[in-house]
Protein backbone atom coordinates (compact mmCIF):
# COMPACT_ATOMS: atom_id res chain seq x y z
CA UNK A 1 0.00 0.00 0.00
CA UNK A 2 1.41 3.14 -1.02
CA UNK A 3 2.21 5.80 1.90
CA UNK A 4 -0.19 9.31 1.29
CA UNK A 5 2.68 11.87 0.64
CA UNK A 6 1.37 14.96 2.38
CA UNK A 7 3.42 18.61 1.15
CA UNK A 8 4.17 21.18 3.89
CA UNK A 9 5.97 24.39 3.07
CA UNK A 10 7.31 27.09 4.92
CA UNK A 11 7.69 30.95 3.62
CA UNK A 12 9.29 34.21 5.02
CA UNK A 13 7.92 37.46 4.35
CA UNK A 14 10.76 39.72 5.46
CA UNK A 15 11.86 40.53 1.57
CA UNK A 16 8.97 40.27 -0.69
CA UNK A 17 5.90 42.36 -1.14
CA UNK A 18 2.34 40.87 -0.11
CA UNK A 19 1.91 40.69 -4.40
CA UNK A 20 5.07 39.04 -4.75
CA UNK A 21 4.50 36.86 -1.13
CA UNK A 22 1.00 35.42 -2.52
CA UNK A 23 1.93 34.79 -6.33
CA UNK A 24 4.56 32.55 -4.61
CA UNK A 25 2.31 30.15 -2.32
CA UNK A 26 0.23 29.84 -5.12
CA UNK A 27 3.02 29.06 -8.05
CA UNK A 28 3.62 26.33 -5.39
CA UNK A 29 -0.38 25.08 -5.00
CA UNK A 30 -0.20 26.20 -1.35
CA UNK A 31 -4.05 26.29 0.02
CA UNK A 32 -3.54 27.03 3.80
CA UNK A 33 -1.07 29.47 5.73
CA UNK A 34 -0.66 28.79 9.03
CA UNK A 35 0.73 31.65 10.53
CA UNK A 36 3.36 30.65 13.45
CA UNK A 37 4.60 34.12 14.16
CA UNK A 38 3.79 35.03 18.32
CA UNK A 39 2.60 38.31 17.03
CA UNK A 40 0.93 38.38 13.91
CA UNK A 41 1.61 42.20 13.64
CA UNK A 42 4.65 43.92 11.92
CA UNK A 43 4.98 47.80 11.74
CA UNK A 44 7.51 47.36 9.19
CA UNK A 45 5.34 45.66 6.61
CA UNK A 46 1.90 46.14 7.35
CA UNK A 47 0.22 44.53 5.03
CA UNK A 48 1.23 41.40 6.78
CA UNK A 49 -1.07 42.08 9.68
CA UNK A 50 -2.90 39.42 10.44
CA UNK A 51 -6.32 40.86 9.67
CA UNK A 52 -5.39 42.87 6.21
CA UNK A 53 -2.60 39.48 5.29
CA UNK A 54 -6.10 36.93 5.84
CA UNK A 55 -8.31 39.56 3.56
CA UNK A 56 -5.89 38.82 1.14
CA UNK A 57 -5.24 35.40 1.26
CA UNK A 58 -9.29 34.96 1.21
CA UNK A 59 -9.11 36.95 -2.23
CA UNK A 60 -7.19 34.83 -3.90
CA UNK A 61 -8.91 32.06 -2.42
CA UNK A 62 -6.11 30.66 0.53
CA UNK A 63 -6.97 30.24 3.46
CA UNK A 64 -5.56 31.66 6.61
CA UNK A 65 -5.61 30.41 10.68
CA UNK A 66 -2.76 31.90 13.29
CA UNK A 67 -1.16 29.47 15.24
CA UNK A 68 1.21 31.63 16.84
CA UNK A 69 -0.26 31.05 20.28
CA UNK A 70 0.53 27.23 19.93
CA UNK A 71 3.36 27.39 17.40
CA UNK A 72 5.40 30.28 17.82
CA UNK A 73 8.88 31.27 18.95
CA UNK A 74 7.85 32.77 22.06
CA UNK A 75 5.56 30.18 24.55
CA UNK A 76 4.16 31.85 27.89
CA UNK A 77 5.21 28.81 29.82
CA UNK A 78 8.37 29.91 32.56
CA UNK A 79 9.47 26.03 32.77
CA UNK A 80 10.56 26.11 29.33
CA UNK A 81 12.99 28.87 29.68
CA UNK A 82 16.19 28.28 30.94
CA UNK A 83 18.37 31.26 32.02
CA UNK A 84 15.69 33.43 30.47
CA UNK A 85 16.68 31.88 26.92
CA UNK A 86 13.40 29.91 25.30
CA UNK A 87 14.21 25.98 25.24
CA UNK A 88 13.09 24.34 22.09
CA UNK A 89 13.53 20.83 23.74
CA UNK A 90 11.13 21.89 26.65
CA UNK A 91 8.87 23.88 23.68
CA UNK A 92 8.67 20.58 21.74
CA UNK A 93 7.25 18.63 24.86
CA UNK A 94 4.69 20.93 26.09
CA UNK A 95 1.13 20.34 25.46
CA UNK A 96 0.23 23.64 23.90
CA UNK A 97 2.90 23.33 21.17
CA UNK A 98 2.29 19.53 20.73
CA UNK A 99 -1.39 20.47 20.07
CA UNK A 100 -0.51 22.72 17.43
CA UNK A 101 1.47 20.02 15.31
CA UNK A 102 -1.78 17.91 15.86
CA UNK A 103 -3.90 21.12 14.33
CA UNK A 104 -0.93 20.92 11.03
CA UNK A 105 -1.09 17.28 10.69
CA UNK A 106 -4.61 17.06 10.46
CA UNK A 107 -4.36 19.94 8.22
CA UNK A 108 -2.20 18.63 5.81
CA UNK A 109 -5.12 15.86 5.07
CA UNK A 110 -6.69 18.21 3.69
CA UNK A 111 -4.76 21.24 2.63
CA UNK A 112 -1.31 22.21 0.51
CA UNK A 113 -0.21 24.11 4.13
CA UNK A 114 2.47 26.73 4.22
CA UNK A 115 4.21 27.81 7.68
CA UNK A 116 4.28 31.17 7.21
CA UNK A 117 6.86 33.33 9.60
CA UNK A 118 8.93 36.81 9.04
CA UNK A 119 11.99 35.28 8.38
CA UNK A 120 13.83 35.61 4.62
CA UNK A 121 15.84 32.25 5.14
CA UNK A 122 14.21 29.27 6.90
CA UNK A 123 17.88 27.88 8.72
CA UNK A 124 17.56 31.34 10.94
CA UNK A 125 13.67 30.98 12.08
CA UNK A 126 12.16 28.51 14.33
CA UNK A 127 9.88 27.52 11.98
CA UNK A 128 12.46 25.13 10.30
CA UNK A 129 14.44 25.04 13.69
CA UNK A 130 11.71 24.35 15.92
CA UNK A 131 8.60 23.50 13.88
CA UNK A 132 9.24 21.61 10.93
CA UNK A 133 11.97 19.34 12.86
CA UNK A 134 9.19 18.46 15.06
CA UNK A 135 6.46 17.26 12.06
CA UNK A 136 9.40 15.25 10.24
CA UNK A 137 7.77 12.60 8.77
CA UNK A 138 8.16 9.43 6.03
CA UNK A 139 4.78 11.08 4.90
CA UNK A 140 5.25 14.68 5.33
CA UNK A 141 7.62 16.39 2.60
CA UNK A 142 8.97 19.64 3.54
CA UNK A 143 9.89 22.19 0.95
CA UNK A 144 10.63 26.39 1.84
CA UNK A 145 9.43 28.80 -0.26
CA UNK A 146 12.71 31.30 -1.19
CA UNK A 147 12.37 34.53 -1.65
CA UNK A 148 11.66 34.30 -5.70
CA UNK A 149 9.07 31.63 -4.95
CA UNK A 150 11.45 28.59 -6.08
CA UNK A 151 11.17 25.76 -3.56
CA UNK A 152 14.47 24.51 -1.34
CA UNK A 153 14.04 20.90 -0.25
CA UNK A 154 14.38 20.79 3.29
CA UNK A 155 17.04 17.90 3.03
CA UNK A 156 18.76 20.85 1.00
CA UNK A 157 18.23 23.16 4.06
CA UNK A 158 19.70 20.73 6.47
CA UNK A 159 22.65 20.39 4.42
CA UNK A 160 23.12 24.13 4.66
CA UNK A 161 22.58 23.71 8.25
CA UNK A 162 25.22 21.60 8.60
CA UNK A 163 27.63 22.98 6.85
CA UNK A 164 26.91 26.52 8.70
CA UNK A 165 28.49 24.89 11.71
CA UNK A 166 30.99 22.70 9.84
CA UNK A 167 29.56 19.56 10.58
CA UNK A 168 28.97 18.78 7.08
CA UNK A 169 31.60 16.31 6.70
CA UNK A 170 32.41 12.46 7.71
CA UNK A 171 32.87 12.11 11.35
CA UNK A 172 34.03 8.43 12.39
CA UNK A 173 32.24 9.35 15.94
CA UNK A 174 29.10 10.44 15.03
CA UNK A 175 26.46 9.44 12.29
CA UNK A 176 25.23 11.60 9.87
CA UNK A 177 21.94 12.09 12.28
CA UNK A 178 23.89 12.97 15.38
CA UNK A 179 25.83 15.54 13.34
CA UNK A 180 22.48 17.00 12.24
CA UNK A 181 20.84 17.38 15.44
CA UNK A 182 23.57 18.87 16.96
CA UNK A 183 23.64 21.74 14.20
CA UNK A 184 19.91 21.84 14.94
CA UNK A 185 20.52 22.33 19.14
CA UNK A 186 23.11 24.85 18.10
CA UNK A 187 20.97 26.86 15.88
CA UNK A 188 17.93 26.55 18.11
CA UNK A 189 20.12 28.41 21.04
CA UNK A 190 21.57 30.56 18.48
CA UNK A 191 18.00 31.94 17.50
CA UNK A 192 16.37 31.09 19.92
CA UNK A 193 13.90 33.67 21.98
CA UNK A 194 15.38 35.56 25.25
CA UNK A 195 13.43 36.51 27.73
CA UNK A 196 14.79 40.05 28.84
CA UNK A 197 12.94 39.43 32.42
CA UNK A 198 14.23 42.68 33.66
CA UNK A 199 13.27 44.82 31.03
CA UNK A 200 9.98 43.47 30.19
CA UNK A 201 7.21 44.99 29.59
CA UNK A 202 4.51 45.56 32.74
CA UNK A 203 1.10 43.70 32.02
CA UNK A 204 -0.45 46.23 33.64
CA UNK A 205 -2.10 49.11 31.09
CA UNK A 206 -1.65 52.81 31.39
CA UNK A 207 -4.24 54.71 33.46
CA UNK A 208 -7.09 55.99 31.05
CA UNK A 209 -6.07 59.85 29.89
CA UNK A 210 -2.46 59.70 31.90
CA UNK A 211 0.14 60.92 29.51
CA UNK A 212 3.00 59.31 28.90
CA UNK A 213 6.18 60.87 29.88
CA UNK A 214 8.62 61.39 26.66
CA UNK A 215 11.85 59.41 26.70
CA UNK A 216 15.13 60.67 25.80
CA UNK A 217 17.49 58.30 24.28
CA UNK A 218 20.88 58.27 22.56
CA UNK A 219 23.60 56.59 20.91
CA UNK A 220 26.99 56.48 20.39
CA UNK A 221 29.94 55.57 18.49
CA UNK A 222 32.97 54.91 20.21
CA UNK A 223 35.88 54.79 17.03
CA UNK A 224 37.85 57.96 16.09
CA UNK A 225 36.98 59.15 18.84
CA UNK A 226 39.35 59.55 22.15
CA UNK A 227 38.39 58.01 25.14
CA UNK A 228 38.38 61.37 27.20
CA UNK A 229 36.20 62.86 24.48
CA UNK A 230 33.89 59.76 24.16
CA UNK A 231 33.59 60.23 28.30
CA UNK A 232 32.72 63.21 28.39
CA UNK A 233 29.93 63.37 25.72
CA UNK A 234 27.85 60.72 27.82
CA UNK A 235 28.46 62.90 30.85
CA UNK A 236 27.30 66.08 28.98
CA UNK A 237 24.33 64.56 27.94
CA UNK A 238 23.16 62.88 31.28
CA UNK A 239 23.16 59.53 30.08
CA UNK A 240 22.28 56.79 32.91
CA UNK A 241 23.02 53.23 31.18
CA UNK A 242 24.75 52.68 28.62
CA UNK A 243 23.30 49.71 25.99
CA UNK A 244 25.34 47.77 23.89
CA UNK A 245 24.06 46.75 20.97
CA UNK A 246 27.03 45.23 19.17
CA UNK A 247 27.02 41.89 18.39
CA UNK A 248 31.20 41.46 19.11
CA UNK A 249 31.92 43.34 22.27
CA UNK A 250 35.13 41.57 23.30
CA UNK A 251 37.47 41.93 20.46
CA UNK A 252 40.65 43.64 21.35
CA UNK A 253 40.49 46.01 18.51
CA UNK A 254 37.70 47.65 20.82
CA UNK A 255 40.21 49.40 23.21
CA UNK A 256 38.65 51.49 26.25
CA UNK A 257 35.51 50.22 24.22
CA UNK A 258 36.31 46.51 25.21
CA UNK A 259 33.13 44.96 27.14
CA UNK A 260 34.91 44.50 30.87
CA UNK A 261 36.90 47.06 30.53
CA UNK A 262 34.18 49.94 29.28
CA UNK A 263 31.95 48.66 32.39
CA UNK A 264 34.56 49.33 34.88
CA UNK A 265 35.19 52.99 33.21
CA UNK A 266 31.37 53.77 33.09
CA UNK A 267 31.15 53.10 36.70
CA UNK A 268 33.92 54.38 37.73
CA UNK A 269 34.56 57.72 35.53
CA UNK A 270 30.87 58.56 34.75
CA UNK A 271 29.13 56.51 37.00
CA UNK A 272 26.88 55.02 34.21
CA UNK A 273 24.95 51.56 34.68
CA UNK A 274 26.69 49.20 31.33
CA UNK A 275 24.27 46.53 30.11
CA UNK A 276 24.62 44.34 26.72
CA UNK A 277 21.69 43.64 25.12
CA UNK A 278 21.99 41.44 21.98
CA UNK A 279 18.48 41.04 20.70
CA UNK A 280 19.39 44.42 19.05
CA UNK A 281 22.28 43.83 17.35
CA UNK A 282 22.58 42.05 13.74
CA UNK A 283 22.96 38.81 13.03
CA UNK A 284 26.83 37.42 12.12
CA UNK A 285 25.51 36.81 8.70
CA UNK A 286 24.04 40.08 7.97
CA UNK A 287 26.92 41.45 9.39
CA UNK A 288 29.90 40.00 7.24
CA UNK A 289 27.49 40.68 4.06
CA UNK A 290 27.71 43.99 4.70
CA UNK A 291 31.16 44.27 5.87
CA UNK A 292 32.65 42.61 2.49
CA UNK A 293 30.54 44.81 0.77
CA UNK A 294 28.12 42.14 -0.64
CA UNK A 295 25.47 44.09 0.37
CA UNK A 296 24.23 47.69 0.08
CA UNK A 297 23.18 49.55 3.25
CA UNK A 298 19.94 49.55 2.36
CA UNK A 299 19.41 45.65 1.55
CA UNK A 300 21.15 45.58 5.35
CA UNK A 301 18.46 47.67 6.34
CA UNK A 302 16.23 45.62 4.58
CA UNK A 303 17.11 42.46 6.49
CA UNK A 304 17.73 43.80 9.83
CA UNK A 305 14.63 45.87 10.49
CA UNK A 306 12.38 42.31 9.96
CA UNK A 307 14.83 40.58 12.52
CA UNK A 308 14.03 43.28 14.87
CA UNK A 309 10.31 42.49 14.50
CA UNK A 310 10.89 38.60 14.65
CA UNK A 311 12.41 39.32 17.68
CA UNK A 312 9.75 41.38 18.84
CA UNK A 313 12.03 43.71 20.47
CA UNK A 314 9.46 46.28 21.41
CA UNK A 315 7.44 43.74 23.23
CA UNK A 316 10.25 42.83 25.46
CA UNK A 317 11.75 46.59 26.43
CA UNK A 318 10.37 48.91 28.84
CA UNK A 319 10.45 52.23 28.13
CA UNK A 320 10.89 53.64 31.26
CA UNK A 321 14.70 52.03 31.06
CA UNK A 322 15.03 53.40 27.58
CA UNK A 323 14.91 56.93 29.53
CA UNK A 324 18.58 58.60 29.31
CA UNK A 325 20.15 55.15 28.02
CA UNK A 326 21.87 55.90 25.28
CA UNK A 327 22.56 52.64 22.53
CA UNK A 328 26.18 51.93 21.78
CA UNK A 329 28.02 50.94 18.74
CA UNK A 330 31.28 51.26 16.87
CA UNK A 331 30.42 53.63 13.65
CA UNK A 332 31.62 56.85 14.48
CA UNK A 333 28.68 58.29 12.68
CA UNK A 334 24.63 56.79 13.46
CA UNK A 335 23.79 57.24 9.71
CA UNK A 336 24.81 53.81 8.50
CA UNK A 337 24.65 52.19 11.99
CA UNK A 338 22.43 49.36 13.16
CA UNK A 339 21.97 51.68 16.13
CA UNK A 340 20.61 54.03 14.60
CA UNK A 341 17.92 51.94 13.05
CA UNK A 342 17.04 50.02 16.48
CA UNK A 343 16.53 53.43 18.06
CA UNK A 344 14.30 54.77 14.85
CA UNK A 345 12.23 51.58 15.37
CA UNK A 346 11.66 51.64 18.75
CA UNK A 347 10.29 55.26 18.17
CA UNK A 348 8.10 53.93 15.84
CA UNK A 349 6.58 50.90 18.07
CA UNK A 350 6.94 52.63 21.31
CA UNK A 351 6.47 56.60 20.57
CA UNK A 352 6.87 59.36 22.40
CA UNK A 353 10.88 58.77 22.12
CA UNK A 354 13.73 61.53 21.52
CA UNK A 355 16.19 60.27 19.65
CA UNK A 356 19.78 62.20 20.29
CA UNK A 357 23.07 61.22 18.37
CA UNK A 358 26.07 62.52 20.12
Amino acid sequence: METDIRRLFTIGYATVTQEDFIHSLKRNNVTAVSDVRSSPFSSYKPEFNRQDLEAALKNEGIKYVFLGDQCGARIEAPHCYVDGLADYHKIAQHPQFLDGLKRIRKGLSKYSIALMCAEKDPITCHRMILVCRNLKAPNVQIAHIRPDGSPESNDAAEKRLLALFKLDGDDMFQSKQQQLDRAYDKQGKKIAYKSDQDQTVSDEPPQEGSPRTPVDLFTIGFTKSSAEHFFARLQKAGVHRLVDIRLNNVSQLAGFAKRDDLAYFLKTICQIEYEHLPSLAPTKEILDAYKKKEISWAEYERRYLPLLESRQVEARLNRERLHNACFLCSEPTAGKCHRRLAAEYLKRNLGDINITHL
